[in-house]
């Protein structure tokens, strides 16, 4: 779980600069406050003390050596996975670190019949190290050594918000 930071709204403005406990921060948006009328929104200036983390969508593509990163779906962070998918993505740490996964609960969403497979390693033969359907909880997964092997399947019928992963590399 996240810890919530503030709730803010017209009559209700942080203080000063809210800052992350952590290393990454969310930011949602409801615009379903039927009292407030139309009101124009928002705008924030987001800072980092860190490198900004690269952003990967789920594609077909070789082998990637990556340790901050944000992974998604290939719908990326704003819109629905596609329909007839069949993707397969190797990630890894880079070299002596073990690569680590952590999805955003809040965010992640899989339609029924969509399997998402997580397998140790670089080898898609043998038994996944986690398989999500729709209403799974995507826990934490660790690469025993360098490599996550992601295969992501969909239907033709619905797809859903996909998912949010966190990679970072540990020693």
């Amino acid at each position: 779980s996240f810890p919530l930071i503030g709730s803010f709204n017209e009559w209700a403005w942080p203080s000063g600069p809210i800052l992350s406990t952590g290393r990454f921060i969310t930011i949602e948006f409801d615009a379903n406050n039927n009292m407030a009328g139309t009101r124009p929104g928002f705008t924030a200036t987001l800072a980092s003390t860190t490198p900004l983390p690269a952003l990967i969508n789920m594609s077909n593509t070789p082998q990637t050596n990556v340790c901050n990163a944000v992974f998604y779906d290939n719908g990326g962070a704003s819109t629905n996975y596609t329909d007839n998918q069949y993707t397969v993505q190797t990630l890894c740490a880079d070299s002596g670190q073990m690569l680590r996964v952590r999805f955003n609960h809040v965010t992640t969403q899989l339609a029924a019949g969509d399997t998402l497979r997580v397998f140790d390693g670089t080898d898609t033969t043998t038994n996944p190290i986690a398989v999500h359907v729709a209403g799974s909880v995507l826990d934490v997964m660790y690469a025993s050594a360098r490599c996550l092997t992601f295969i992501f399947s969909s239907n033709n019928s619905t797809n859903g918000r996909g998912w949010q992963g966190f990679l970072t590399c540990d020693t």
